[in-house]
């Protein structure tokens, strides 16, 4: 659960040319991404440069979670991100 400050934060959040950049990505691969491949196919150099971002992104109802997958490299388990749909937004709105 999000802490309230939390909540009021990302309302105000503007988005940058890092969350832009993000976003882009998601939209040329138009597939779920872990935040790995995100930070790979962006040449970032760090996870931090992108995980703050997407969780932003997602808190946002831009990106959506939509699951997990065992990280090739840590062998950990990591979340997969999609871009949410036109018709998702207006359904989450009903309940």
């Amino acid at each position: 659960m999000i802490h309230e400050n939390s909540v009021a934060a990302f309302k105000n959040l503007k988005i940058t040319k890092r969350h832009k950049e993000i976003l882009l990505i998601f939209q040329l691969y138009s597939r779920p991404l872990t935040d790995r491949e995100v930070k790979e196919l962006g040449g970032w150099e760090d996870m931090d440069d992108v995980r703050p971002r997407i969780s932003e992104l997602i808190a946002l109802k831009i990106l959506k979670q939509c699951g997990y997958v065992i990280d090739e490299r840590t062998k950990k388990k990591v979340r997969i991100s999609r871009l949410v749909l036109d018709g998702e937004k207006n359904q989450e709105e009903l309940f």
